[in-house]
């Protein structure tokens, strides 16, 4: 743009003239002048700036024409180097894969170079698919360089293939020698050498092969060796040749010739140390055979004499020998011993006891105890099972009850009452008709077993055996951890429960009734397996609150249980389940408390009370009150006149009376008990007047035992 001097715009002004006038026209006509000139000036400005503007736009228009080429090279430049890194990425994991194939022999290396060209193939195609054709001749030189770097990579793969083949080789033909050095390392060794000296060098390089040879070598005879070792390991003449053997190999390292020299040795001491255990075991043997046998003859039976001649002949010679002479000595004599009444074993203990005390000795002191120690197991076994100890010393024949015959039941029984009152005779024993074994048997039946079952059981005993006592012996033998199904089992011989009126007559229940009512009530509080399965309720009866039925059972029997806990819970168990069995008969299964129900449960279940002097006492079962009393006083008046006590017969009879027991009682004297001249408690019993006498007849005149379930 052309520059324009400052203050010079143009036409040249006349200078001006002091004094001089311009008229009023001239400066329109210069006013004129100048606009004009100003306009052209503006015009050329604008001209001028459009131009350079047009020159500009053609300038960036050609830049940005040149940019866009350049970004078209640069992406086919990125896409060439994108495939070219993809290509060389997938080459590798291709080359990865042919090599992991080869190592697995999942290809062959014949195989290999056409999988390899194949693939090769299948990758240059998938990477040259988005190349332009001028960016593909210069990948194609690169892909070039990348396949000769895989296929230099492949060829190394196989190098070691072939390499690991010829050891692998190598190493299964030095195991096929080691097994064949078992039996003859020397020829082993000549051919395991043979190979190292053909293919060691070229395989596992020259500097590896004599190490190779040592080491096969010394594996060699140390299998060898081991072997021997190992079959001679019971024979110590074999394993003190063996051990020189070892000593005088050369071709074994020092340490692992010492090693095998110690296994010869510890075998040696292997053998020492069981010869020693073996006769430690034997002794032991011997010594438990010893206490075996004594401990059956000081529980009290006879060991067979084959027994007794095998331990003396196998004691020969040892230190237990002079120990099995005593105790074949004692057997022997404790055999006289077991053969004495009580009486008669007490008079030989003292007798023993008064000639050792005169010169003791060890032995003559254990000899008295091992026969005291068979006199208190006498006596545990008389006491606890007096059945099985007739048959075991042949007092006598002593056969299985068999409850599947009640036909001759009762005199199975009966013969087994008469050996219970001859052992209780001779020996003290108590009254038990019933082994253990049978007892446990029965025991379970009644825990199993249904209601019916129970009552069943319960009624054929009481119909077979003879004697009341021994009933109720039998019922405690049989029920010793369910006192309630034992207290059923004791009414099935009871007289009835009467219920006296004082208007209506009287009414009479069976004892054998109450009897099943508290079977059948126990079952219902505390159902069995076999009720569960028979009626599928499985739930406890519902009752009444225990509150109400503790009160009100404390209101009617008051402290008639005073001192006696267990029987107050029995008596209170019983008086539960005739409730229930009352309730279940009138269909009454609701819970709710019946006062009068319970006040009949009650007294059928315990025969209710009497009060003698203002104490309240149980009465005998099936005794009415005045009866009851009138056997109290009875017996008052018989201990009076035989001189028991220093007491006269009226102050005796204002006596209050304790429960002792079932139909047992004690006589009050002030805070204690009223003691005979023997100072012994004075004891009213009652219990033959509360057994259900032979032929007794209800009130309808039908046999009471004829009403016993069979």
């Amino acid at each position: 743009m052309a520059q324009i001097r400052l203050g010079d715009f143009g036409n040249r002004i006349a200078p001006a003239q002091r004094g001089a006038r311009v008229s009023q026209a001239a400066f329109v006509t210069a006013d004129t002048q100048q606009a004009s000139a100003m306009q052209q000036t503006a015009q050329a400005m604008v001209s001028r700036e459009q131009a350079e503007q047009e020159a500009e736009a053609k300038a960036a228009a050609a830049k940005e024409v040149r940019e866009a080429e350049q970004r078209q090279k640069d992406l086919l430049r990125a896409k060439s180097v994108e495939a070219y890194a993809g290509f060389n990425a997938d080459l590798d994991e291709f080359t990865d894969t042919l090599s992991s194939r080869l190592a697995a022999k999942e290809i062959t290396r014949d195989a290999l170079p056409a999988e390899f060209d194949k693939g090769l193939a299948e990758l240059k195609k998938k990477r040259s698919a988005d190349v332009d054709p001028d960016s593909l001749a210069m990948l194609s030189a690169h892909f070039v360089t990348a396949e000769r770097g895989a296929r230099n990579r492949l060829r190394k793969v196989v190098d070691v293939d072939v390499k690991n083949e010829r050891i692998a080789s190598i190493n299964t033909t030095g195991e096929e020698l080691q097994r064949l050095a078992v039996k003859d390392p020397a020829k082993a060794i000549s051919q395991w050498n043979t190979i190292m000296d053909a293919e060691g060098p070229g395989v596992l390089g020259a500097d590896k092969v004599a190490g190779q040879k040592q080491a096969f070598a010394e594996r060699a005879w140390s299998t060898h060796f081991t072997e021997r070792i190992t079959a001679a390991r019971n024979d110590g003449r074999a394993l003190s040749q063996l051990e020189r053997e070892i000593a005088g190999n050369e071709a074994l390292d020092p340490d692992k010739r010492n090693i095998l020299v110690g296994r010869v040795v510890g075998q040696r001491e292997v053998l020492a140390s069981r010869a020693e255990r073996a006769e430690r075991s034997r002794i032991a043997t011997l010594e438990r055979q010893v206490t075996s046998l004594n401990n059956i003859t000081l529980q009290g039976y006879d060991v067979p004499a084959e027994q007794l001649m095998a331990v003396q002949q196998a004691a020969k010679g040892t230190p237990l020998e002079p120990q099995v002479r005593q105790m074949v000595a004692f057997s022997n004599e404790s055999a006289r011993f077991r053969a004495l009444p009580p009486q008669g074993q007490e008079a030989y203990l003292n007798d023993l006891e008064s000639k050792i005390r005169k010169q003791p000795t060890p032995e003559t002191i254990q000899f008295l105890d091992k026969l005291r120690g068979i006199a208190k197991n006498q006596q545990e076994l008389v006491r606890n099972d007096p059945i099985s100890f007739a048959g075991q010393r042949g007092l006598a024949e002593v056969k299985p009850l068999d409850f599947s015959q009640p036909a001759t039941l009762k005199d199975q029984l009966l013969t087994r009452l008469t050996v219970s009152e001859g052992l209780r005779k001779q020996y003290g024993a108590p009254l038990k008709l019933l082994t253990t074994e049978e007892a446990k048997s029965l025991s379970d039946f009644l825990r199993r077993g249904t209601a019916d079952d129970k009552t069943q059981l319960l009624g054929a005993l009481k119909s077979a055996i003879p004697s009341a006592g021994a009933y109720q012996a039998t019922m405690q033998q049989i029920a010793p951890d369910s006192p309630v199904t034992a207290w059923a089992g004791a009414l099935m011989n009871r007289r009835p429960y009467v219920q006296e009126n004082l208007v209506r007559a009287d009414v009479e229940t069976a004892a054998a009734k109450t009897a099943q009512m508290i079977l059948r009530g126990e079952a219902l509080l505390n159902p069995p397996t076999a009720d569960k399965k028979q009626d599928g309720r499985g739930k406890a009866m519902a009752m009444p609150k225990d509150k109400d039925l503790v009160a009100d059972f404390e209101s009617i029997m008051g402290d008639a249980y005073r001192g006696r806990a267990d029987a107050h819970n029995i008596a209170m168990q019983s008086a539960r389940a005739v409730y229930a069995a009352m309730s279940a008969e009138v269909g009454d299964y609701s819970g709710e408390y019946n006062s009068s129900r319970w006040r009949q449960a009650v007294e059928l279940s315990t025969g209710g009370v009497a009060d003698i002097n203002g104490a309240k006492v149980v009465r005998p079962y099936g005794m009415r009150e005045g009866e009851f009393k009138d056997a109290v006083f009875s017996e008052i008046g018989r201990l009076s006149a035989a001189g028991r006590v220093g007491l006269t017969k009226p102050m005796l009879s204002r006596l209050q009376l304790e429960g002792a027991g079932d139909a047992k009682y004690l006589l009050k004297s002030g805070t204690g008990y009223l003691l005979d001249k023997a100072g012994q408690p004075v004891m009213i019993d009652l219990s033959a007047k509360s057994v259900l006498p032979e032929g007794f007849k209800d009130n309808a005149g039908a046999p009471v035992s004829e009403q016993i379930p069979r």
